[in-house]
């Protein structure tokens, strides 16, 4: 109802000020138009006069002007060639009416029209000048008549324009409310991902689970997982259709981790390994259906292999392309069935729909990708999605060195982030000194204290730091950290968050990659 009244103002409001413009426009249109008429009627009553006069008819031009200031005009005046009053029309005005100041009144309300008369053929002997006054009042009608067609064509547009701000005003409220939605979407989406970190590292320890509990958690795991990629996906509203530049290494190990808790079930087990340069390759594509189709080649990998059996996911950069290869070392695929696979329709896998394998070729295609297969008959197959590589964004913390940092400042308020940070750097590097804080406050208070002690640091920061009124970015700004502070978030993706850290002059270290903290050189998740 409110932001029904609120329309309704504005609209009539919009209203008023249009047909305040339309009455000016039509009132400036009507008065050239009688203008005009009116300049037209004296230029040819003129010349009728001064056929009279050349001729000497006097009378019978008296008369035509009289004819024609009962019919056009309020007054006439004739006066010659050196200004002398000839003769006015009515004789009621006084003689020098068209000399006299008559007033601002008069002069907004009349209008005169001069117009010489010439002797002579050539019109170089100027006889006098025939002056003719009339009354804007009767532009009245004209004004009125542009008026009605000016609101007659108007109102259509008007109704339309109604239309328009009303859905406007529904789409700002629905923009309103999925804004909330995607805060609260995002929110419960970062704080389920921080335990979902230390699950993961809980169920990989072997000595201190037993094996039934170990699969319990493996389980839930999988069922958070698959929840927060469905939240994942909405927070971002992620389409079939919208494209990002996205950090291949964060996404291809986040889709690791997820199969591999399927994969347990089966004894089965697949690495991921970055080569080279790859840690920074980034491609524009569409996130979530890259999760989904690598899962798919994933999965099929693992029906080709056995009980037990090993896969490998490969980050690769080569030239201008970016390359993930899903490797497996099962039974392989005959050269006479290579030719067809991905063919939609077509699969020799018992249970197979040939749908999956398509459907992945023909999404990487739209990315300007390929996917290509090859395969050796009882030694495995190898996948390969190519993809165009784009600049690294200049957001993005490459490898996060560590060789010449001595002390490594965390401030983030979830504790099962400093565990999975301290086993990263404790395996890395584990001569660094480590300082962890849950809070601004109490990073504020240590830095006071500590400023002048630390050798070479480095300060890594979350972005969300919970209650905190203060995120990452204030506190590195605060204290003028930029060049030695990086940004540890799970944000990394979130446009807001990129453009903040930009204009700060801070680094991005993608929260999901806490394990190659400190690694110069990439090996096996």
């Amino acid at each position: 109802m409110k932001n029904q009244k609120k329309l309704t103002r504005h609209f009539i409001s919009l209203s008023l000020i249009v047909c305040m413009g339309l009455f000016i426009i039509t009132t400036i249109v009507g008065l050239y138009y009688v203008y005009s008429i009116k300049k037209e009627n004296a230029f040819h009553v003129t010349k009728v006069v001064e056929g009279m006069l050349k001729s000497h008819q006097y009378r019978e031009a008296i008369y035509s002007l009289s004819n024609a200031k009962l019919g056009s005009f309020e007054a006439i005046g004739y006066y010659d060639f050196e200004g002398n009053r000839v003769f006015v029309l009515p004789p009621s005005l006084g003689p020098d009416y068209f000399k006299e100041d008559r007033g601002v009144l008069s002069k907004l309300t009349t209008t005169n029209i001069a117009v010489d008369i010439f002797f002579d053929e050539h019109q170089k002997q100027r006889a006098g000048t025939i002056t003719y006054t009339y009354a804007h009042a009767s532009a009245i009608k004209a004004i009125l008549v542009f008026c009605f067609i000016g609101i007659m064509f108007l109102l259509p547009v008007l109704y339309k324009y109604k239309t328009l701000i009303k859905k406007s005003f529904e789409r700002d409220l629905l923009e309103e409310k999925n804004k909330g939605i995607k805060e609260t979407v995002s929110q419960v989406w970062h704080d389920l991902n921080q335990p979902m970190q230390l699950l993961y590292a809980l169920a990989d320890n072997r000595n201190e689970i037993v094996q039934d509990e170990r699969e319990k958690i493996k389980s839930a795991c999988d069922d958070m997982r698959s929840i927060l990629d469905d939240l994942k996906e909405k927070r971002d509203q992620t389409g079939h259709d919208k494209m990002t530049t996205v950090c291949l290494a964060a996404t291809i190990k986040e889709t690791v981790e997820k199969e591999n808790l399927k994969l347990s079930q089966k004894n089965q087990h697949v690495s991921f390994k970055i080569q080279g340069d790859a840690f920074s390759a980034f491609s524009n594509i569409n996130e979530s259906m890259l999760k989904r189709l690598l899962g798919n080649i994933i999965d099929n990998a693992s029906r080709a292999s056995r009980d037990g059996g090993e896969m490998a996911v490969f980050l690769i950069q080569r030239g201008d392309r970016n390359l993930i290869q899903v490797q497996d070392f099962g039974c392989g695929i005959k050269p006479e069935h290579l030719a067809l696979i991905g063919k939609r329709g077509i699969s020799f896998r018992e249970g197979g729909n040939g749908l999956g394998l398509s459907f992945a070729m023909e999404r990487v295609d739209e990315w300007a990708g390929k996917i290509t297969i090859s395969s050796e008959l009882g030694n495995g197959t190898i996948v390969s999605i190519s993809l165009p590589r784009v600049k690294t964004p200049s957001w993005f913390h490459e490898k996060l060195n560590l060789k010449n940092v001595r002390e490594f400042i965390l401030t983030d308020d979830r504790p099962v982030i400093h565990t999975l940070v301290k086993e990263s750097l404790e395996k890395n590097v584990p001569a660094i000194k480590k300082y962890f804080h849950h809070s601004s406050e109490e990073f504020e208070n240590w830095f006071q204290e500590n400023r002048e002690k630390l050798i070479g640091p480095i300060f890594v920061f979350d972005y969300d730091l919970g209650e905190n009124t203060k995120n990452g970015i204030d506190l590195i700004q605060e204290f003028d950290l930029e060049s030695k502070s990086v940004l540890l978030t799970n944000y990394y993706d979130d446009l807001l968050v990129q453009t903040k850290a930009l204009n700060a002059n801070v680094r991005i270290f993608p929260k999901g990659l806490i394990e190659y903290l400190g690694k110069e050189k990439f090996s096996q998740c």
